[in-house]
C-alpha cells in the first residue's frame, strides 16, 4: 500500500512560501471600508412635489401619485417635460407617466412624435407611447416613417408602429438538435 504522506508533506512546503508571502501582503494593504450606497430619497418627493404642484396639479393627487411611485423625480420630469413641450394637459400627462416603467423615455416619445406632427398631436399619442416597450425606439420608428412617408397620418404611423414592434422576431429555433428524438 502506498502512503501519501510524503506527497502530501513536499505539496504543503511547496505552497507554505507562495501562501505566507500572499498572506503577508493582504496585511500590508490597507482597510477596506464598506461604500456607503444610501440614496437620501427625501429630496426626490420634495422636488417632484413641487414640480406636479408648479404645471398646476391639485396638491391631493399630487401626493397621492409622488407617493406611490420608486423614483419621484422621474415622473416630475415626465410630466413637466410633456406639459411644457406639447400642447397636452399636465393631469392627462401625470396619467401616463404613472403607468410606466421609463417615464423619461416615454415623455422623450411623447415629444418627439409632436415634434414631427407640427403640434397637431394625435389624442392617442400618450396611449400609444404609454404601451410601447421601447418608447424611444418606438418614437423613431413614428418620425422616421412619417419623414419618409410624407402622406402617412399620424395616426396611421402611431398604429403601424405599436403593431409592428409587438412581434416577435424569431420563435422557432435557429438550431438542429446533434440525436434524433426518441
Amino acid at each position: 500500500m502506498t502512503t501519501y504522506k510524503p506527497m502530501f508533506f513536499k505539496a504543503l512546503r511547496a505552497l507554505a512560501l507562495p501562501g505566507g508571502v500572499v498572506g503577508l501582503l493582504v496585511l500590508a494593504l490597507p482597510p477596506v471600508r464598506a461604500a456607503n450606497y444610501s440614496v437620501p430619497y427625501s429630496d426626490d418627493y420634495a422636488n417632484c412635489a413641487g414640480a406636479l404642484l408648479g404645471v398646476g396639479i391639485a396638491p391631493d393627487v399630487t401626493a397621492a401619485n409622488c407617493a406611490k411611485v420608486l423614483y419621484p423625480t422621474e415622473l416630475s420630469t415626465c410630466v413637466v417635460r410633456i406639459k411644457n413641450q406639447t400642447p397636452i394637459a399636465a393631469l392627462d400627462a401625470l396619467g401616463a407617466c404613472v403607468q410606466v416603467r421609463r417615464p423619461i423615455d416615454m415623455a422623450t416619445c411623447v415629444v418627439d412624435i409632436d415634434k414631427n406632427t407640427q403640434s397637431t398631436v394625435p389624442p392617442d399619442v400618450l396611449e400609444t407611447c404609454r404601451r410601447s416597450l421601447l418608447p424611444v425606439r418606438f418614437s423613431e420608428c413614428v418620425v422616421g416613417l412619417r419623414q419618409k412617408i410624407t402622406d402617412l397620418e399620424p395616426t396611421r404611423a402611431l398604429s403601424t408602429c405599436i403593431d409592428a414592434l409587438d412581434r416577435p422576431n424569431d420563435i422557432f429555433p435557429s438550431f438542429i438538435p446533434i440525436t434524433p428524438a426518441r
